[in-house]
């Protein structure tokens, strides 16, 4: 129910119309059959009945019979429009009072929905609108006043319903089996992968298209195991932060192979997406001698590489040689022991990827503009927005820093999952009749 500018300007326009209309019709000298006196002339006395025909019509005043016939029919418009315009405004108001929700959810067909409107959630929307601007969404949040989804409502068109998509009521407004897709991209994994399961469960496998995030690595290979066992063929997983390390592969590290058993790579930070450099990693390298080592930085370090390890299962032979320091980025005398340490090493390169951005953009100077690593070291630094203002210092300066912007990878991975979603809604899934 949210009016945009444009239908706001239309609406100032209309009621501007309908007054001019009606006081110069007045001006004119129209008058009518129950009140005498109306348009003789008093300048007050017709802006005052002008106005009244907003609120009556001209109930009160009677019908146009007297005066110039251009101003009587002037009037008679006025009579029907000035009314009009108000009815639609208090029938508005009077939606939004009632219910919207239900009003905008009837009817649904051929629309696509996200949950969760986090980073994530907002970049597939705007892939989404780039690909399809007519395209009906809607957007499933637990808050309907957070920004996010104000922003999706108001910016995007969206409609937005207060929900939990773990609910089957929740689900069942959303009229699921009519939909192109639904795009599970809460931050919660275990939310995500369980309204997958039970929307593929209740609306049968094959008709509803499932996008499940899986941020965890460890959680998205033992989801996908279960998948292959399972027959919910329906459900596709994504992990954002494989989409980024992909990227960052090909682009930057797959010369790793130019120069096999030499090359060094340092990880600066192990979280998520550390963690799935290093899978990647160890991935494509099919022996541990193509690397020479990977060192493991990060103020919990040796911990998150335990986990690391009992989570991602995989044969040892496939274990690259791996350096784990516990410490913290910012601190520089860290950075120069492990440059004393990497002396022998040619032209390692370093990964800055914690989920700080501002950390990683700033050990990176520090890194480049106190000497602590050589000129010929490469820097990757993770950020989720494109910086000009950081690609132009290093530039200036000749910090040689080579910006990882996760944002526009996530978004053409999206939009590219959200184009295979539209083509299994044109045939490739059978939709049950309902």
């Amino acid at each position: 129910m949210h009016i945009n500018r444009a239908g706001l300007f239309v609406r100032i326009g209309l009621l501007l119309l309908a007054f001019v209309l009606g006081f110069a019709a007045f001006r004119m000298g129209a008058g009518v059959s129950d009140r005498a006196g109306v348009g003789s002339g008093d300048l007050m006395a017709d802006v005052y009945y002008t106005l009244g025909l907003f609120v009556l019509g001209g109930l009160d005043l009677g019908v146009p019979n007297s005066g110039p016939i251009v101003a009587q029919k002037m009037l008679w418009v006025a009579y029907f429009f000035a009314p009009l315009i108000v009815t639609s405004a208090v029938v508005e108001t009077a939606l939004k009072l009632v219910r919207p929700q239900t009003l905008q959810l009837m009817g649904l067909r051929d629309h696509v929905v996200i949950v969760g409107m986090g980073r994530t959630g907002m970049l597939y929307l705007e892939a989404l609108r780039l690909a399809e601007p007519k395209r009906k969404v809607v957007v499933v949040g637990r808050e309907v006043g957070e920004a996010n989804l104000v922003e999706a409502r108001e910016r995007f068109g969206a409609v937005v319903l207060q929900g939990d998509i773990s609910r089957r009521e929740t689900r069942e407004a959303l009229k699921l089996h009519r939909s192109v897709g639904v795009a599970l991209l809460t931050d919660d994994d275990l939310v995500n992968l369980e309204a997958a399961w039970d929307i593929a469960e209740e609306e049968g496998d094959g008709t509803v298209p499932l996008l499940a995030h899986v941020a965890e690595v460890g959680t998205r290979r033992r989801a996908a195991q279960l998948l292959e066992q399972s027959e919910h063929s329906s459900i596709e997983l994504f992990n954002s932060h494989e989409a980024a390390a992909v990227g960052l592969y090909q682009e930057h590290l797959e010369q790793l192979r130019q120069t096999p058993g030499e090359s060094v790579v340092v990880l600066a930070g192990f979280g998520r997406f550390g963690q799935t450099i290093l899978a990647h990693l160890e991935d494509e390298f099919s022996s541990p001698r193509e690397i020479r080592r990977v060192v493991i930085v990060d103020r919990n370090a040796s911990l998150l590489f335990k986990v690391f390890r009992k989570q991602v299962g995989r044969d040892e032979t496939h274990y690259l040689p791996t350096q784990v320091i516990d410490g913290d980025l910012a601190d520089p005398e860290l950075w120069e022991a492990i440059e004393r340490d990497l002396t022998l090493e040619d032209d390692p390169v370093y990964v800055l990827g914690t989920d700080d951005d501002w950390l990683n953009i700033r050990t990176g100077i520090m890194l480049r503009a106190a000497g602590k690593v050589s000129r010929q070291a490469t820097i990757l630094v993770r950020c989720f927005h494109d910086s000009d203002f950081i690609g132009d210092m290093s530039g200036r300066l000749g910090l040689g820093l080579v910006l990882l912007p996760v944002e526009k990878k996530m978004r053409s991975v999206l939009a590219e999952r959200h184009g295979a979603w539209v083509a299994r809604s044109r045939g490739l899934f059978h939709r049950k009749p309902r």
